[in-house]
C-alpha cells in the first residue's frame, strides 16, 4: 500500500491508485451536497396566512426530529474528513471500522447534547417539543473538542498502522501529525479560494450582462458542494506533492519556533514583576486564569516546534534551546498560578460551566508543563523526554474530553450542583444568585433545579425562582455577565428623574401587558424620565434601560405616552443620542419639549425622517433637548 508521508514520501511525487483521486472528489461533493441539506433542515418553513390563521406552530425538520439531526451533523462533518484523508492509507475493513466507531461515539455524544435541552421531555412515551425550542446545532465547544480528539485518534492509529508502537519512531509521530495539520489549513484556504474565483467569475459575466453565472455560485446548493470538492482536490493535491507541503510546514515550524525565545523572554519578564508586584492585581483582573493558559498554549506550540522530531541534526540554534528549556519553567509557573486563580475563584463563587473547562484546560496544561520540566533536567539530548510527554497527554486529551462531553463530567451539571449547594446554605444571597442560569444556560439540570426551587420553602428563593422560570428572554449585565437582579421585583432598581418626580399610579398597571424592557417587570436597572408636556395632563415617560453611566449616552429607549384618558401606550422604540452634559441637565429637569421640525418624506401614507442629529453634534451649553414627533402634541 502507497504511503504518502514518512520514509516512502521522501520524493518530490507520491503514487497513488488510480482510483483515488475520482474517489475523494466524490466524497467531496456528497460531503458538500450533505452539509447544504443538513443547513435546509435547520430552515423554519413559511407560514401560510391560512395556517397562521389556525395557530400552526412552524418547525424546521430539525427542531421536529432533533436527536436524528444531533447525529447527524458530526456524522456529515467529521466523518468525510476520516474518509478523503484515509482513502489509500488504511485497509478498507479497518478504515470501514474506524469511521463506524468514531460516527457511534460521536453520534452519541450529539444526541446526549440535545437530550440535555429542557425544551424536550417525553410525555406518555411521545417527545413532546417546546415552542422555543432551537435548532440542535451542537455548541462549538463539542465541535472543536470533536475536532481536536479526532485529529489525536488518527495518529495514533496511522502510527499503528504503519508498524509502530505507542512510543517508539516518535519522528514518525512528528512527520506525519504537522503535514497532516498543514495539509488540512491549506485545504481548508484553498475552498476558501476557489469560492473567492467563483464569483470574482460571476461579477466578470455580469459585467456583460450574463447575471445567471453569479446567481449560481451563490446558490448554498452549488457553492457548498463546490467547497466540498475543492477541499478533497486540495487533499489529493497536496498528497501528490508531498514535497512542497512539507517545505511550507518547515517554514512554519522554523518560524514559530523563534516565538519560544521571545515568549520566554516576556513570560518570564513577567514572573519577575509578579515578584514586586504581588498577585492582588492579577486576580483583580477576574480573567487571569484564562490569559495564563493562553499563553501556555502559544509556549506549547513554540517549543514543538522547536523540537521537531528530536533528531540530533535538526536541532535549533543554541538560543532557541537555552529559551526552550527555561520555557518549560515558565509554562509550569503559568499553570500553576491559573490552577491557583481558579481554585480561589471556585472556593468563593462555586463551579461555572466555563470553570469546568478552564478546570480540564488546566489539568491538561499541567500534565504538560510538569513533563516538559522533566524532559529539561532529566533528558540525555535536549529535550528528548518530550516525546513521551506528548504521546502520554495526547491520551490525557481524549479522556478529558470524553469525560466533558457525556454524563461523567457535564460541566452544566457540575455547575448546577455547586450553584444550588452554595444557594441551600446561604453562601450567595438569593438577589445576588444568576437564576438565569438555570433557566437559559444549564439545559435539563439547570430547568430541574430551577423547578425545584419554585417550592422552596424560603419565600426570597421561591419568588424570584418563579419569576425566572416566567422569562423567554436572557438579559446581561455588562461584559455579558448576568444580571441576578432581574429577578427583583419590578422597578427595584429603577432610577427616577427628575429628582422627586413619581410614576402614574396607574403606568405600571397598564404597561406590563405591553412592556419592552426588563425593568417594568423586574428589577433590573434603568432610568425613567417622567417629562411634563404643554398644554397636557399626562406626562411623556421615557425608559432607558440600558444606561450608559460613564458615557452618558443613550442607546435604545422606549417612550410611553397618553392621549384623553385611554391607556399608557408605547411608542415605536428608538434610538435617541443625547450628549453628556445634556444627559445631567435633563435629569437635573431642565429641559423642553418643542415641535419638531425635522422634515419628513411622505410615501404610502409612511412617514420617513429625512435627517437626524449625529453624535458629533454636541455643543456647549445652553442645551434644547428635543423628543421625536410622536410624542408632542
Amino acid at each position: 500500500m502507497d504511503q504518502v508521508f514518512g520514509s516512502d514520501a521522501a520524493g518530490d511525487e507520491a503514487k497513488h491508485a488510480d482510483w483515488l483521486w475520482p474517489a475523494r472528489l466524490v466524497v467531496g461533493l456528497l460531503t458538500g451536497l450533505g452539509v447544504w441539506r443538513i443547513s435546509e433542515a435547520a430552515k423554519v418553513p413559511v407560514l401560510t396566512d391560512a395556517q397562521m390563521a389556525r395557530h400552526v406552530t412552524a418547525l424546521s425538520w430539525a427542531q421536529a426530529h432533533p436527536f436524528i439531526f444531533a447525529a447527524l451533523v458530526p456524522l456529515v462533518f467529521f466523518l468525510p474528513l476520516i474518509l478523503i484523508a484515509e482513502m489509500g492509507r488504511m485497509r478498507p475493513r479497518l478504515l470501514g471500522g474506524y469511521v463506524g466507531l468514531a460516527g457511534a461515539v460521536l453520534g452519541a455524544m450529539a444526541i446526549y447534547s440535545v437530550w440535555r435541552t429542557p425544551e424536550l421531555t417525553v410525555v406518555s412515551g411521545a417527545l413532546k417539543i417546546s415552542e422555543s425550542f432551537p435548532n440542535p446545532w451542537p455548541a462549538f465547544p463539542f465541535l472543536l473538542a470533536g475536532s481536536v480528539c479526532l485529529f489525536i485518534v488518527n495518529q495514533l492509529l496511522e502510527h499503528r498502522v504503519r508498524g509502530h508502537t505507542l512510543f517508539s519512531d516518535y519522528a514518525d509521530y512528528f512527520e506525519v501529525s504537522w503535514m497532516r495539520g498543514a495539509q488540512l489549513v491549506l485545504s481548508l484556504a484553498f475552498g476558501v479560494l476557489v469560492i473567492l474565483v467563483l464569483n470574482l467569475g460571476g461579477a466578470l459575466f455580469g459585467l456583460i450582462k450574463i447575471s445567471w453565472f453569479l446567481e449560481l455560485v451563490q446558490k448554498p446548493w452549488c457553492a457548498i458542494p463546490a467547497y466540498g470538492v475543492a477541499f478533497a482536490a486540495a487533499v489529493h493535491i497536496t498528497d501528490v506533492r508531498p514535497a512542497l507541503l512539507r517545505g511550507a510546514r518547515n517554514l512554519g515550524l522554523t518560524l514559530l519556533s523563534w516565538i519560544t525565545p521571545l515568549m520566554t523572554l516576556i513570560a518570564g519578564g513577567f514572573l519577575v514583576a509578579l515578584l514586586f508586584t504581588g498577585l492582588a492585581p492579577l486576580w483583580a483582573t477576574k480573567h487571569s486564569a484564562t490569559l495564563l493558559l493562553n499563553a501556555d498554549v502559544v509556549i506549547l506550540l513554540a517549543l514543538n516546534a522547536a523540537y521537531k522530531d528530536g533528531a540530533p541534526q535538526g536541532q535549533p540554534p543554541l538560543v532557541v534551546r537555552w529559551a526552550g528549556q527555561g520555557a518549560a519553567f515558565v509554562m509550569l509557573a503559568f499553570a500553576l498560578i491559573a490552577a491557583h486563580a481558579l481554585y480561589l475563584r471556585v472556593n468563593q463563587y462555586g463551579w461555572t460551566q466555563q470553570r469546568v473547562h478552564a478546570a480540564a484546560l488546566s489539568v491538561i496544561l499541567l500534565v504538560y508543563a510538569a513533563g516538559y520540566v522533566w524532559a529539561a533536567v532529566r533528558s540525555a539530548r535536549w529535550m528528548q523526554e518530550i516525546e513521551r510527554v506528548n504521546v502520554t497527554a495526547s491520551l490525557g486529551v481524549l479522556a478529558i474530553a470524553f469525560a466533558l462531553f457525556t454524563p461523567i463530567a457535564d460541566p452544566a451539571r457540575i455547575a448546577v450542583e455547586s450553584q444550588v449547594a452554595r444557594l441551600t446554605r446561604h453562601a450567595v444571597k438569593p438577589e445576588q444568585f444568576d437564576f438565569h442560569t438555570l433557566r437559559f444556560q444549564s439545559g435539563r439540570f439547570g430547568a430541574g433545579a430551577l423547578n425545584r426551587l419554585t417550592r422552596s420553602d424560603r419565600p426570597d428563593v421561591r419568588d424570584r425562582a418563579l419569576r425566572a422560570a416566567s422569562l423567554t428572554e436572557r438579559r446581561f449585565a455588562d461584559a455579558d455577565e448576568a444580571a441576578p437582579n432581574v429577578t427583583d421585583p419590578p422597578l427595584s432598581h429603577a432610577v427616577i428623574f427628575p429628582k422627586g418626580a413619581t410614576l402614574p399610579k396607574d403606568f405600571l398597571a397598564h404597561s406590563k401587558d405591553d412592556a419592552g424592557r426588563d425593568c417594568l417587570t423586574n428589577g433590573a436597572h434603568c432610568e425613567i424620565y417622567v417629562l411634563t408636556r404643554p398644554n397636557a395632563t399626562d406626562p411623556v415617560i421615557i425608559v432607558n434601560s440600558t444606561p450608559e453611566a460613564k458615557s452618558g449616552v443613550f442607546g435604545a429607549v422606549d417612550i410611553w405616552t397618553k392621549e384623553d384618558g385611554a391607556d399608557w401606550k408605547r411608542q415605536q422604540g428608538t434610538e435617541l443620542t443625547i450628549c453628556p452634559a445634556a444627559l445631567a441637565a435633563l435629569r437635573a429637569g431642565q429641559y423642553a419639549i418643542e415641535p419638531s421640525k425635522v422634515q419628513d418624506l411622505v410615501v404610502a401614507g409612511l412617514r420617513v425622517p429625512l435627517g437626524f442629529a449625529p453624535a458629533s453634534s454636541c455643543q456647549s451649553p445652553p442645551y434644547k433637548i428635543k423628543l421625536i414627533r410622536e410624542v408632542t402634541r
